[in-house]
């Protein structure tokens, strides 16, 4: 299990800034209701349920396992059927949907509705490696032009 406190760090384990998910936009900019994900986090479930090959009563219960929180077939019914507004899914099942049907789409389609991306361990590496290369090339031609200004000097 990955520490808490990992996301707040790079690769390297150099502490970062957290971006706020409210920067860019203000309240006002967005038209009324578009920020309700009801449909998206529906159709993304019922999705996920269908490409899993697993019953409804299968996830349940595994869900029920990894939540320690019981969850029936019928409430996954009920949160995947567009009839039953008032059905809402609890984020706080989000990981344990996607391990129990084998899929990361509801995580992924969460993160990019944010206006994120998602990105591997893999990946991560790859950017502090530019991170790394664009430092040393820094160092360089900070080195460089204290050679150049101290062309001629004794030492």
């Amino acid at each position: 299990m990955r520490d808490k406190s990992a996301r707040f760090q790079s690769a390297a384990g150099a502490p970062t800034k957290s971006l706020s998910l409210f920067n860019q936009n203000s309240s006002a900019d967005y038209a009324q209701g578009s920020l309700n994900d009801d449909s998206l986090v529906r159709n993304t479930i019922t999705s996920a349920i269908k490409q899993s090959g697993t019953t409804r009563a299968a996830i349940a219960d595994e869900m029920t396992r990894l939540l320690g929180v019981r969850v029936t077939e019928r409430s996954l019914t009920a949160f995947t059927s567009e009839s039953k507004e008032l059905h809402r899914w609890p984020g706080a099942w989000d990981r344990a949907f996607c391990v129990a049907v084998g899929n990361d789409d509801l995580l992924k389609c969460r993160v990019e509705a944010a206006g994120y991306k998602p990105i591997r361990d893999e990946e991560i590496q790859l950017l502090e490696l530019g991170r790394q290369y664009l430092r040393r090339k820094r160092a360089n031609e900070e080195a460089e032009m204290l050679e150049r200004r101290l062309a001629g000097a004794d030492l």
